[in-house]
Protein backbone atom coordinates (compact mmCIF):
# COMPACT_ATOMS: atom_id res chain seq x y z
CA UNK A 1 0.00 0.00 0.00
CA UNK A 2 2.95 2.31 0.64
CA UNK A 3 4.04 1.90 -2.94
CA UNK A 4 0.54 2.59 -4.19
CA UNK A 5 0.33 5.67 -1.98
CA UNK A 6 3.60 6.99 -3.42
CA UNK A 7 2.38 6.49 -6.95
CA UNK A 8 -0.86 8.29 -6.07
CA UNK A 9 1.07 11.22 -4.63
CA UNK A 10 3.29 11.38 -7.71
CA UNK A 11 0.21 11.22 -9.93
CA UNK A 12 -1.44 14.01 -7.95
CA UNK A 13 1.64 16.25 -8.34
CA UNK A 14 1.75 15.53 -12.07
CA UNK A 15 -1.92 16.47 -12.42
CA UNK A 16 -1.40 19.71 -10.51
CA UNK A 17 1.60 20.57 -12.69
CA UNK A 18 -0.42 19.91 -15.86
CA UNK A 19 -3.32 22.09 -14.68
CA UNK A 20 -0.87 24.85 -13.68
CA UNK A 21 0.82 24.72 -17.09
CA UNK A 22 -2.53 24.93 -18.87
CA UNK A 23 -3.60 27.82 -16.63
CA UNK A 24 -0.36 29.72 -17.26
CA UNK A 25 -0.66 29.12 -21.01
CA UNK A 26 -4.22 30.40 -21.08
CA UNK A 27 -3.20 33.33 -18.92
CA UNK A 28 -0.40 34.21 -21.33
CA UNK A 29 -2.80 33.91 -24.25
CA UNK A 30 -5.28 36.15 -22.47
CA UNK A 31 -2.60 38.72 -21.65
CA UNK A 32 -1.32 38.58 -25.25
CA UNK A 33 -4.84 39.13 -26.57
CA UNK A 34 -5.30 42.07 -24.23
CA UNK A 35 -2.00 43.62 -25.30
CA UNK A 36 -2.68 43.13 -29.02
CA UNK A 37 -6.23 44.45 -28.67
CA UNK A 38 -4.92 47.49 -26.84
CA UNK A 39 -2.39 48.10 -29.58
CA UNK A 40 -5.09 47.84 -32.23
CA UNK A 41 -7.13 50.56 -30.59
CA UNK A 42 -4.06 52.60 -29.72
CA UNK A 43 -4.41 52.31 -25.92
CA UNK A 44 -1.68 51.10 -23.57
CA UNK A 45 -2.69 47.94 -21.68
CA UNK A 46 -1.44 49.44 -18.44
CA UNK A 47 -3.17 52.82 -18.86
CA UNK A 48 -6.84 53.13 -19.77
CA UNK A 49 -7.74 56.70 -20.72
CA UNK A 50 -11.23 57.83 -19.70
CA UNK A 51 -13.81 58.54 -22.42
CA UNK A 52 -13.84 62.19 -23.39
CA UNK A 53 -16.53 64.15 -25.20
CA UNK A 54 -15.32 66.10 -28.24
CA UNK A 55 -15.15 69.87 -27.71
CA UNK A 56 -18.12 71.91 -28.85
CA UNK A 57 -17.70 73.53 -32.28
CA UNK A 58 -19.39 76.84 -31.65
CA UNK A 59 -18.90 77.91 -35.26
CA UNK A 60 -20.87 74.86 -36.45
CA UNK A 61 -23.64 75.63 -33.98
CA UNK A 62 -23.68 79.25 -35.13
CA UNK A 63 -23.88 78.12 -38.76
CA UNK A 64 -26.77 75.79 -37.96
CA UNK A 65 -28.60 78.56 -36.13
CA UNK A 66 -28.12 80.94 -39.08
CA UNK A 67 -29.36 78.34 -41.59
CA UNK A 68 -32.50 77.64 -39.54
CA UNK A 69 -33.17 81.37 -39.23
CA UNK A 70 -32.67 81.94 -42.96
CA UNK A 71 -34.91 78.95 -43.75
CA UNK A 72 -37.64 80.54 -41.65
CA UNK A 73 -37.16 83.87 -43.44
CA UNK A 74 -37.04 82.34 -46.94
CA UNK A 75 -40.23 80.31 -46.40
CA UNK A 76 -42.15 83.17 -44.71
CA UNK A 77 -42.45 81.00 -41.64
CA UNK A 78 -44.45 78.19 -43.23
CA UNK A 79 -41.38 75.95 -43.88
CA UNK A 80 -42.58 75.12 -47.39
CA UNK A 81 -39.46 75.11 -49.58
CA UNK A 82 -41.25 74.07 -52.78
CA UNK A 83 -44.48 76.07 -53.16
CA UNK A 84 -46.14 76.76 -56.47
CA UNK A 85 -44.55 79.68 -58.27
CA UNK A 86 -45.61 83.21 -57.43
CA UNK A 87 -45.13 86.09 -59.90
CA UNK A 88 -41.50 86.51 -60.99
CA UNK A 89 -40.47 83.16 -59.43
CA UNK A 90 -40.48 80.94 -62.52
CA UNK A 91 -38.28 83.03 -64.78
CA UNK A 92 -35.21 80.83 -64.33
CA UNK A 93 -37.30 77.70 -64.90
CA UNK A 94 -38.53 79.16 -68.19
CA UNK A 95 -34.99 80.17 -69.12
CA UNK A 96 -33.74 76.66 -68.31
CA UNK A 97 -36.40 75.17 -70.59
CA UNK A 98 -35.34 77.55 -73.41
CA UNK A 99 -31.66 76.74 -72.89
CA UNK A 100 -32.49 73.04 -73.20
CA UNK A 101 -33.84 73.82 -76.67
CA UNK A 102 -30.92 76.06 -77.65
CA UNK A 103 -32.77 79.35 -77.12
CA UNK A 104 -32.64 82.15 -74.54
CA UNK A 105 -36.09 83.78 -74.87
CA UNK A 106 -38.80 83.17 -72.28
CA UNK A 107 -42.62 83.33 -72.25
CA UNK A 108 -44.17 86.71 -71.50
CA UNK A 109 -45.78 85.52 -68.26
CA UNK A 110 -42.36 84.55 -66.88
CA UNK A 111 -40.79 88.01 -67.30
CA UNK A 112 -43.82 90.36 -67.59
CA UNK A 113 -42.88 94.07 -67.58
CA UNK A 114 -39.15 93.37 -67.02
CA UNK A 115 -38.88 92.08 -70.58
CA UNK A 116 -36.93 93.12 -73.62
CA UNK A 117 -38.79 92.41 -76.82
CA UNK A 118 -37.07 91.61 -80.10
CA UNK A 119 -38.67 90.07 -83.19
CA UNK A 120 -41.72 89.06 -81.20
CA UNK A 121 -39.68 87.22 -78.53
CA UNK A 122 -39.16 88.20 -74.90
CA UNK A 123 -35.87 88.29 -73.06
CA UNK A 124 -34.67 89.11 -69.57
CA UNK A 125 -31.47 90.82 -68.46
CA UNK A 126 -30.64 88.19 -65.82
CA UNK A 127 -27.82 85.72 -66.25
CA UNK A 128 -28.12 81.99 -66.69
CA UNK A 129 -26.33 80.71 -63.59
CA UNK A 130 -29.50 79.97 -61.52
CA UNK A 131 -31.01 78.33 -64.62
CA UNK A 132 -28.24 75.77 -65.13
CA UNK A 133 -29.14 73.37 -62.29
CA UNK A 134 -32.83 73.71 -63.21
CA UNK A 135 -32.08 72.25 -66.64
CA UNK A 136 -31.22 68.95 -64.96
CA UNK A 137 -33.70 69.13 -62.08
CA UNK A 138 -36.72 69.90 -64.25
CA UNK A 139 -35.74 67.17 -66.71
CA UNK A 140 -35.68 64.64 -63.87
CA UNK A 141 -38.70 66.04 -61.99
CA UNK A 142 -40.89 67.95 -64.46
CA UNK A 143 -43.62 68.33 -61.85
CA UNK A 144 -41.34 70.65 -59.87
CA UNK A 145 -41.29 73.30 -62.60
CA UNK A 146 -41.44 76.77 -61.04
CA UNK A 147 -41.03 75.54 -57.46
CA UNK A 148 -37.28 75.82 -56.89
CA UNK A 149 -36.86 79.48 -56.00
CA UNK A 150 -37.07 79.27 -52.20
CA UNK A 151 -34.81 76.25 -52.02
CA UNK A 152 -32.35 77.95 -54.37
CA UNK A 153 -32.23 81.02 -52.12
CA UNK A 154 -31.28 78.91 -49.11
CA UNK A 155 -28.67 77.01 -51.12
CA UNK A 156 -27.09 80.32 -52.13
CA UNK A 157 -26.57 81.23 -48.48
CA UNK A 158 -25.28 77.72 -47.77
CA UNK A 159 -22.72 78.04 -50.58
CA UNK A 160 -21.42 81.28 -49.11
CA UNK A 161 -21.23 79.71 -45.66
CA UNK A 162 -19.27 76.72 -47.01
CA UNK A 163 -16.76 79.14 -48.53
CA UNK A 164 -16.42 80.93 -45.19
CA UNK A 165 -15.71 77.66 -43.37
CA UNK A 166 -13.09 76.84 -45.98
CA UNK A 167 -11.47 80.21 -45.31
CA UNK A 168 -11.43 79.47 -41.57
CA UNK A 169 -9.69 76.16 -42.22
CA UNK A 170 -7.04 77.70 -44.47
CA UNK A 171 -6.34 80.48 -41.97
CA UNK A 172 -5.95 77.91 -39.18
CA UNK A 173 -3.42 75.95 -41.26
CA UNK A 174 -1.54 79.13 -42.18
CA UNK A 175 -1.58 81.18 -38.97
CA UNK A 176 -2.37 78.52 -36.30
CA UNK A 177 -4.73 80.69 -34.26
CA UNK A 178 -6.34 79.15 -31.18
CA UNK A 179 -8.11 80.03 -28.00
CA UNK A 180 -11.43 81.59 -27.16
CA UNK A 181 -10.78 84.75 -29.14
CA UNK A 182 -10.47 82.81 -32.41
CA UNK A 183 -13.69 80.93 -31.63
CA UNK A 184 -15.47 84.20 -30.89
CA UNK A 185 -14.19 85.69 -34.14
CA UNK A 186 -15.48 82.74 -36.19
CA UNK A 187 -18.92 82.88 -34.60
CA UNK A 188 -19.11 86.66 -35.00
CA UNK A 189 -18.19 86.50 -38.69
CA UNK A 190 -20.78 83.81 -39.43
CA UNK A 191 -23.59 85.73 -37.76
CA UNK A 192 -22.50 89.12 -39.12
CA UNK A 193 -22.07 87.94 -42.70
CA UNK A 194 -25.38 86.11 -43.06
CA UNK A 195 -27.67 87.79 -40.53
CA UNK A 196 -26.09 91.19 -39.94
CA UNK A 197 -25.83 92.05 -43.63
CA UNK A 198 -28.25 92.60 -46.51
CA UNK A 199 -28.28 88.82 -47.02
CA UNK A 200 -31.15 88.38 -44.58
CA UNK A 201 -33.21 91.13 -46.23
CA UNK A 202 -32.61 89.70 -49.70
CA UNK A 203 -33.83 86.34 -48.41
CA UNK A 204 -37.26 87.73 -47.54
CA UNK A 205 -38.34 87.25 -51.17
CA UNK A 206 -37.44 84.66 -53.78
CA UNK A 207 -38.18 86.50 -57.01
CA UNK A 208 -35.60 86.45 -59.77
CA UNK A 209 -34.19 89.79 -58.58
CA UNK A 210 -33.21 88.37 -55.18
CA UNK A 211 -32.18 84.97 -56.47
CA UNK A 212 -29.70 86.42 -58.96
CA UNK A 213 -28.24 88.73 -56.29
CA UNK A 214 -27.82 86.06 -53.63
CA UNK A 215 -26.11 83.63 -56.00
CA UNK A 216 -23.86 86.29 -57.51
CA UNK A 217 -22.80 87.46 -54.03
CA UNK A 218 -22.15 83.93 -52.78
CA UNK A 219 -20.14 83.00 -55.88
CA UNK A 220 -18.15 86.25 -55.78
CA UNK A 221 -17.17 85.53 -52.17
CA UNK A 222 -16.39 81.92 -53.05
CA UNK A 223 -14.15 83.16 -55.86
CA UNK A 224 -12.23 85.35 -53.40
CA UNK A 225 -11.69 82.41 -51.03
CA UNK A 226 -10.51 80.14 -53.86
CA UNK A 227 -8.17 82.85 -55.11
CA UNK A 228 -6.71 83.23 -51.61
CA UNK A 229 -6.16 79.46 -51.49
CA UNK A 230 -4.38 79.60 -54.85
CA UNK A 231 -2.09 82.48 -53.90
CA UNK A 232 -1.17 80.83 -50.60
CA UNK A 233 -0.71 77.25 -51.85
CA UNK A 234 0.08 77.57 -55.59
CA UNK A 235 -2.13 74.63 -56.50
CA UNK A 236 -3.76 74.68 -59.90
CA UNK A 237 -7.11 73.32 -58.72
CA UNK A 238 -7.74 76.45 -56.67
CA UNK A 239 -7.16 78.66 -59.70
CA UNK A 240 -9.57 76.57 -61.79
CA UNK A 241 -12.21 76.75 -59.06
CA UNK A 242 -11.64 80.49 -58.69
CA UNK A 243 -12.11 81.04 -62.42
CA UNK A 244 -15.26 78.89 -62.47
CA UNK A 245 -16.77 80.80 -59.53
CA UNK A 246 -15.96 84.14 -61.20
CA UNK A 247 -17.59 83.04 -64.46
CA UNK A 248 -20.75 81.84 -62.67
CA UNK A 249 -20.94 84.99 -60.52
CA UNK A 250 -20.68 87.19 -63.61
CA UNK A 251 -23.42 85.19 -65.32
CA UNK A 252 -25.66 85.43 -62.26
CA UNK A 253 -25.50 89.22 -62.01
CA UNK A 254 -23.06 91.34 -64.00
CA UNK A 255 -22.59 94.04 -61.38
CA UNK A 256 -21.70 91.50 -58.68
CA UNK A 257 -19.56 89.31 -60.93
CA UNK A 258 -17.53 92.16 -62.41
CA UNK A 259 -15.36 92.32 -59.29
CA UNK A 260 -14.10 88.72 -59.52
CA UNK A 261 -13.28 89.18 -63.21
CA UNK A 262 -11.40 92.38 -62.38
CA UNK A 263 -9.36 90.46 -59.80
CA UNK A 264 -8.53 87.80 -62.37
CA UNK A 265 -7.55 90.51 -64.87
CA UNK A 266 -5.10 92.00 -62.36
CA UNK A 267 -3.61 88.56 -61.68
CA UNK A 268 -3.35 87.90 -65.41
CA UNK A 269 -1.54 91.19 -66.00
CA UNK A 270 0.81 90.48 -63.10
CA UNK A 271 1.75 87.18 -64.72
CA UNK A 272 2.08 88.66 -68.20
CA UNK A 273 4.20 91.71 -67.33
CA UNK A 274 7.80 90.50 -66.78
CA UNK A 275 8.70 92.86 -63.96
CA UNK A 276 9.74 91.33 -60.65
CA UNK A 277 8.54 94.24 -58.53
CA UNK A 278 5.15 94.25 -60.26
CA UNK A 279 4.72 90.53 -59.66
CA UNK A 280 5.88 90.84 -56.07
CA UNK A 281 3.38 93.65 -55.48
CA UNK A 282 0.51 91.39 -56.55
CA UNK A 283 1.87 88.35 -54.68
CA UNK A 284 2.93 86.24 -57.67
CA UNK A 285 6.70 86.75 -57.48
CA UNK A 286 7.37 83.00 -57.11
CA UNK A 287 4.87 81.80 -59.66
CA UNK A 288 6.27 78.68 -61.31
CA UNK A 289 3.55 77.45 -63.69
CA UNK A 290 2.81 80.92 -65.08
CA UNK A 291 1.98 79.65 -68.56
CA UNK A 292 -0.91 77.44 -67.49
CA UNK A 293 -2.21 80.10 -65.12
CA UNK A 294 -2.18 82.72 -67.88
CA UNK A 295 -4.07 80.42 -70.24
CA UNK A 296 -6.67 79.51 -67.59
CA UNK A 297 -7.34 83.11 -66.60
CA UNK A 298 -7.35 84.46 -70.16
CA UNK A 299 -9.79 81.79 -71.33
CA UNK A 300 -12.08 82.58 -68.38
CA UNK A 301 -12.08 86.29 -69.19
CA UNK A 302 -12.72 85.66 -72.88
CA UNK A 303 -15.54 83.17 -72.30
CA UNK A 304 -17.18 85.48 -69.75
CA UNK A 305 -17.12 88.39 -72.19
CA UNK A 306 -18.45 86.18 -75.01
CA UNK A 307 -21.27 84.84 -72.86
CA UNK A 308 -22.29 88.35 -71.84
CA UNK A 309 -22.26 89.53 -75.45
CA UNK A 310 -24.18 86.46 -76.60
CA UNK A 311 -26.91 86.92 -74.01
CA UNK A 312 -27.33 90.65 -74.63
CA UNK A 313 -26.71 91.04 -78.35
Amino acid sequence: RAGGTGESIRGFHAGVSTVSAIWRTRGLQTNYALVMGSKLVGVSPEIRKPFRIAPVRWDWLAGLFVLVLLAWVVTDGDWDFFPHAHPFEEYFDAQARSLSHGRIDVPLEAIQFERFERNGKYYGYFGVTPSLPRMVLNAIMPGMYGRWSRFSMLLGSLAGMAALFLLFRKLENLLHPNGGLWTLLRVTLIVALFVGSTNVFISTESKFYQESIIWASALAFTHAVFLFCYLSERRGKWLVLSCAAAFLAFNAKVSSGAGPLAALLLLDSALLIPRARWREFWGVAREGAAGRAIVTITVTLAVSAASWAGLNY
